[in-house]
């Protein structure tokens, strides 16, 4: 799909370079350069596409191993607490047997 801007400038200046007596050849050659620019723009155009879809999916990979490292945060949390109210059943045991 060309660009309609592109396109625009590209007849405005086939009109402008008739009018200032450029040849044909000339214009031609402006028509091409804007053609091959236009061309770029789009493989540009298409390049940014993929690395944004890339960089969404990226994004998503995060995301989710954030949440992840969220949740074993909090398991890790939770095994700590079991592990001192353990000991601390172990202190009430090892009281409980001295006396």
């Amino acid at each position: 799909m060309k660009h309609p801007i592109l396109i625009a400038c590209g007849l405005v200046l086939v009109f402008l370079t008739n009018a200032c007596g450029y040849s044909e050849k000339e214009w031609q050659a402006q028509l091409d350069k804007y053609g091959k620019l236009n061309d770029k723009y789009e493989e540009e155009s298409e390049a940014h596409q993929k690395t944004a879809a890339q960089l969404a999916a990226m994004e998503k990979k995060v995301l989710r191993a954030k949440n992840e490292l969220e949740q074993m945060g909090v398991n890790l949390d939770q095994l700590h607490s079991q592990l001192q109210e353990r000991g601390t059943e172990k202190e009430r045991l090892a009281q409980s047997l001295e006396e």
